[in-house]
């Protein structure tokens, strides 16, 4: 039987309702700390930076710089320049400094932000990020059973039913056509479907 995705953009207010439950809030802390540590402590897990923050990629970064700069905001940025008399040719390395920060300061805007499906999206923690997808499975399907799906390069949450419903697969990192791009290997036995307790252990 085929798996149904769960859609977190358009089930995103039910998420809302559950992120700030104490089971959510510790399988965060928990997935991004061990993540941070991973990545061997150059950054400190920080709640107020997002998870998106700590991501192995710079993807965000690259998708807010490009949509800055065909922004209104860039203009502003671009007057901003001028108005401090600022020659982007000739700066010296003070000014080059505060033009920069200047620059994070406008393209903060179009980083991921609180309260959205992205701010949740740390690219390449799959295998720590795991906990919270198990945290939001349990927490709006509570009938479910909630497993941990693991592959080579990616793992998921998976709430498995008595009742001959489809697998439900909760993950934040991967779209829409998931299903349809893992269930092949999945039924050819290359992924693992393990459960440790965690979950239950923590809402009990």
């Amino acid at each position: 039987m085929k798996p149904v995705v769960f859609d977190f953009e358009a089930n995103w207010d039910d998420v809302l309702r559950v992120v700030d439950d104490p089971i959510a809030l510790h399988a965060l802390d928990t997935a991004m700390t061990e993540w941070c540590e991973f990545r061997g402590g150059r950054r400190a897990w920080l709640p107020e930076n997002g998870p998106w923050w700590y991501s192995q990629t710079d993807a965000w970064c690259m998708q807010a710089d490009s949509k800055f700069e065909v922004s209104p905001e860039f203009d502003k940025y671009q007057a901003w320049i001028r108005e401090n008399g600022y020659n982007r040719d000739d700066l010296t390395r003070e000014e080059e400094q505060i033009c920069c920060d200047m620059y994070g300061e406008f393209e903060s805007h179009f980083y991921p932000q609180p309260e959205t499906p992205d701010w949740y999206r740390c690219w390449g923690s799959c295998h720590y990020m795991i906990d919270w997808n198990l945290a939001i499975g349990w927490l709006l399907f509570p009938e479910r059973d909630w497993y941990a799906l693991e592959g080579d390069t990616h793992q998921t949450a998976v709430g498995i039913s008595d009742d001959n419903e489809p697998f439900l697969l909760m993950d934040i990192l991967w779209g829409k056509d998931y299903a349809k791009a893992i269930w092949p290997a999945v039924e050819n036995g290359e992924w693992e479907l393990y459960y440790d307790g965690t979950i239950s252990a923590i809402a009990n």
